[in-house]
């Protein structure tokens, strides 16, 4: 062997033990994290900080009349001791009027009957339902009806008008033919 192939060979096998070196350092750098993960986990598991113990309650919402209701109209899980707005939006020609259901759930700094925006405490299952009214219209003078009927009896009385008066031309025109 000449000294080329020597340090060839050298170097070759020193790359292989440095190689071989990290591969061990990494399987072991993986055993200790693997090891430390599992240790966590029973001690949240004990200490009951486990994901799995998260409570949760239902809202249900809905809707009497026509209006929206945020969350939308149906079932939301809700976690324990969290709070959730309820928001109430009527839709045209209506308006928000209260809250019902269980209203001992929900809070409101104004006041339960004058919000659209309430709080919901999640502490127990609970259904409110957003009220909505029809809102009466002022008369805002004549409706369509009444202006078709006034305009009708006016084209009648038109139609009179200017039947008289013609009737009345053709007996002058008449007259004055027979003198």
């Amino acid at each position: 062997m000449n000294g080329i192939d020597y340090q060839y060979m050298m170097k070759k096998d020193l790359t292989k033990r440095i190689f071989k070196f990290f591969v061990i350092l990494m399987v072991m750098m993986i055993f200790v994290s693997f090891v430390s993960y599992m240790s966590r986990a029973e001690e949240e598991e004990e200490n009951g900080e486990n994901d799995n113990d998260v409570e949760y309650v239902e809202l249900e919402t809905d809707v009497d009349g026509i209006g929206i209701v945020e969350p939308r109209v149906g079932t939301h899980s809700i976690e324990k001791g969290n709070e959730t707005e309820i928001r109430a939006l009527a839709s045209e020609g209506w308006e928000f009027v209260r809250w019902r259901g269980d209203t001992h759930l929900i809070y409101s700094p104004r006041g339960l009957d004058d919000d659209t925006s309430v709080m919901f405490t999640a502490e127990n299952d609970g259904k409110i339902i957003a009220v909505f009214e029809e809102v009466e219209e002022e008369d805002e003078g004549l409706d369509l009806v009444t202006i078709s009927i006034i305009s009708l009896v006016l084209l009648v009385i038109s139609g009179a008008l200017i039947m008289k008066e013609k009737n009345g031309k053709k007996r002058l025109s008449s007259k004055s033919r027979r003198r």
